[in-house]
């Protein structure tokens, strides 16, 4: 219960939400003290508080005087609580991003503009930049007071939300017709669709079709008829993937096929939280980004973008050398640690982190991909125990059947850094054993091999990842887990907020030669057929179909002038 004059926050850090009381006229430095216990922060470990003004910009907390204001505001607005936001670093320079800083404003965006209604073609959003406006259905005045109009983002049209619904002429072309009360909902499409407040009295629409207006042809569902089949450029026990062109736009992307017949009880799971991770993660620069999902009757497919420049496996197996170089190493192993950490926020574990999962954009970035094996819901410190995961990238607590955190990651993580700085696999795991006390002594008596070339800072590094024990592995404190791998020597020089801006130059590039250049992907996939492979009707009759509701789904990041999440 709050005390007299006392200050409500509300604390935004990671995902998580604090509420707490802070005493009235607070001091910059007892303001920092609250909000350091609040997050468990340690006292060498910066951070950035920053709250939004009242203009809803993100302005920072870090003196008197900007302390002073937002108290001040609070007061005068007579405002339920001073809203913050907390980033567990410091920016580089004056007027720049923290990190995760550019993701929250987006987020923000995306909740103000994630309500749309589709009504015969338009869509409807909500508008609030003229308050003496009519609208074009009933001809009366919109309200602010009442609530926002909605505005067609193609042929801007500005309708009250409680006749949008009767809109029953096509986008962009409006002759005079009556609109009857009694018209049935036509609408179709994404998102929430609120139900009519009100039934108004017929209309009459008088509107002509604007100038130099261009209409975009925004699909709200796509199928497999949206798509040109072009080739295989991947293959597994259950799903291929292809290279697909969106036949609209003539864009080229990456579609995932999983047949349902191989999804069926438990193994949906796995299908399941491939596509909520993909819809969580996407529109992060080094992870695979989800552009739609859709179904039919006997496949489900993913459409992601095209990482154009292959997998790491491939890049590795290709080398003319024995082992990459240095800045090599530190700049991919850097862009998958930002991408395993930005899962790790999220509560999400990758448990299948290895070369062939791991891809480059064609500008030579990393992009992660495949999380049909993520777990979520996993906050640092806490722990799960399914086994699973690619044997040779598990860890040892996965393998031994115990209870394990995101650890795990950094252990694989460990692996590839391995793999890219000596070529080879630090060691193998057999694929059966008598019993895992035989596991246990292989750990104990097959050390590790470091050769002599490399640097002290490789070698330190590779062990600090490599440690049997989980809790002493770089990367698991909760706190200061990823500061501590970003200040470990190894990655002494990283401007890790210029890396996450994707403004660092990556060592490498991929040559291609066009969208559709497929010489970074494994030849013998190149030459299988592209057709799906037909299933019978007494196995289609014998899958659950309801087992795939709410599968379908748009990211509209993909468009420039949409934000839906």
């Amino acid at each position: 219960m709050a005390a007299e004059n006392e200050i409500k926050l509300r604390t935004h850090y990671q995902d998580k939400i604090f509420i707490s009381y802070i005493p009235p006229n607070p001091t910059i430095s007892e303001f920092r003290a609250f909000v350091r216990n609040s997050c468990n922060f340690l006292t060498r470990m910066p951070f950035t508080v920053k709250w939004f003004d009242d203009l809803k910009d993100l302005c920072p907390i870090s003196s008197q005087n900007e302390l002073n204001y937002a108290v001040s505001f609070y007061v005068e607005q007579k405002l339920p609580e001073i809203e913050i936001y907390i980033f567990a670093d410091v920016p580089l320079e004056n007027g720049t991003l923290c990190y995760n800083e550019k993701e929250l404003l987006l987020e923000m965006q995306c909740k103000k503009n994630r309500k749309f209604y589709i009504v015969n073609g338009h869509m409807l959003q909500k508008d609030e930049s003229n308050s003496r406006a009519f609208c074009a259905l009933c001809r009366s005045r919109i309200w602010l007071l009442e609530g926002p109009g909605l505005r067609c983002s193609s042929c801007k049209i500005l309708v009250h939300k409680k006749c949008h619904k009767f809109m029953n002429l096509g986008c962009l072309v409006f002759p005079k017709q009556n609109c009857d009360s009694k018209h049935e909902n036509s609408n179709v499409g994404v998102g929430n669709l609120d139900t009519v407040d009100a039934n108004p009295e017929k209309a009459v629409v008088e509107a002509t079709k604007p100038n130099n207006v261009v209409r975009k042809n925004l699909p709200f569902k796509y199928s497999l008829e949206s798509f040109n089949l072009l080739k295989v450029i991947g293959r597994g026990s259950f799903a291929k993937v292809l290279m697909v062109e969106l036949r609209s736009t003539n864009d080229i992307y990456a579609m995932k096929i999983v047949k349902k017949k191989f999804t069926r009880h438990d193994d949906y799971r796995w299908v399941k939280t491939e596509r909520n991770v993909l819809e969580r993660v996407s529109n992060y620069p080094f992870l695979i980004n989800l552009h739609s999902s859709f179904q039919t009757p006997s496949h489900l497919f993913f459409v992601t973008e095209l990482a154009q420049g292959g997998d790491l496996l491939f890049f590795m197996q290709n080398l003319r050398q024995t082992r990459l170089a240095t800045d090599y190493s530190q700049f991919y192993s850097a862009e998958i640690a930002l991408a395993l950490n930005y899962l790790h926020e999220r509560g999400i574990i990758n448990r299948d982190l290895k070369l062939e999962n791991i891809l480059l954009d064609r500008d030579g970035h990393i992009k992660v991909a495949d999380f049909g094996m993520c777990k979520e819901g996993i906050a640092r410190g806490e722990t799960t125990r399914t086994y699973c995961g690619t044997r040779d990238y598990m860890a040892p607590e996965i393998i031994l059947g115990k209870r394990y955190g995101i650890e795990v990651d950094w252990w694989s993580f460990g692996v590839i850094l391995y793999e890219l700085l000596v070529h080879k696999l630090p060691f193998h795991i057999p694929a059966r054993l008598d019993d895992t006390s035989d596991l246990n002594n292989q750990w104990d008596v097959c050390h590790v091999h470091y050769p002599s070339w490399l640097t002290s800072s490789e070698t330190s590094i590779l062990k600090a990842f490599l440690k049997k024990d989980p809790k002493k592995r770089l990367g698991s404190n909760p706190q200061t887990g990823f500061w501590d791998i970003k200040s470990h020597r190894f990655f002494e020089g990283i401007d890790w907020h210029r890396l996450e801006l994707k403004e660092v130059q990556p060592p490498f590039t991929p040559f291609l030669m066009s969208a559709t250049d497929d010489r970074y992907f494994h030849k013998t996939n190149l030459c299988k057929p592209v057709e799906l492979t037909p299933v019978k009707q007494s196995i289609l009759d014998k899958i659950d179909q309801s087992c795939f509701e709410g599968f379908d789904y748009v990211n509209l990041h993909f468009y420039n002038d949409q934000c839906i999440v």
